[in-house]
């Protein structure tokens, strides 16, 4: 797939408003594409993160440690 069909999603989102294409560019051809699963888990709670982590697709929710029966937000 083309560069450009990752960059121009990027270019929609406001955190990258105010880049000019090339930067966006750069960003995205160093970007890793991982496409994850129902159920997978993206961050750990109380775990120190090495990325960032935008959601181009699909759904993501958040959960508590516990299963305490308390809904996902």
């Amino acid at each position: 797939m083309a560069i450009d069909a990752f960059v121009k999603p990027f270019l929609r989102l406001p955190l990258f408003q105010g880049l000019k294409p090339l930067q966006l560019t750069e960003i995205v051809r160093r970007a890793d594409r991982v496409v994850y699963r129902p159920g997978d888990m993206l961050i750990e709670e109380d775990k120190a993160g090495d990325s960032a982590i935008v959601i181009m697709s699909g759904e993501a929710a958040r959960m508590t440690g516990t299963d305490d029966g308390s809904p996902a937000e």
